[in-house]
């Protein structure tokens, strides 16, 4: 079923006008080529701030109210983070070997398998055998 053009089209400027009023798919607003290189997803590229454990207990206050307490500085965050999760173990020379790579997921699998039926064999190891 074809939707004629005088239906679709302003349903998709619509779309495109919603779109272009948010951030999604673009590259960070403080990103600069010049200065920090190629764009990486798993970096922050907005002022450094001393990190969390290095804050006194004094400053904790001061530091938790720089914060961005945004949804998107949420999601931004978590993207970021599952980005760095990702360059560090599913990308670049340690997944070039595809056997390895095979065998990795196959022991994840296995171990989480593992994990969730171990609950049957705690009664096993609580009982004794009487006569």
């Amino acid at each position: 079923m074809s939707y004629p053009l005088c239906v679709v089209t302003p349903i998709l400027q619509r779309y495109v006008r919603v779109l272009n009023k948010t951030e999604i798919g673009l590259f960070d607003k403080r990103w600069n080529k010049n200065i920090h290189g190629p764009y990486c997803h798993h970096r922050y590229y907005g002022k450094l701030d001393t990190k969390l454990f290095d804050v006194k207990l004094a400053d904790l206050p001061a530091w938790l109210a720089r914060r961005e307490k945004t949804p998107s500085a949420f999601y931004n965050e978590f993207m970021r983070n599952i980005w760095r999760v990702h360059n560090k173990w599913y990308s670049g020379p340690v997944y070039n070997n595809t056997v390895k790579t095979i065998f990795r997921f196959i022991f994840a699998y296995s171990f989480l398998n593992w994990l969730v039926k171990s609950h049957r064999y705690l009664d096993v190891q609580k009982t004794m055998y009487h006569w």
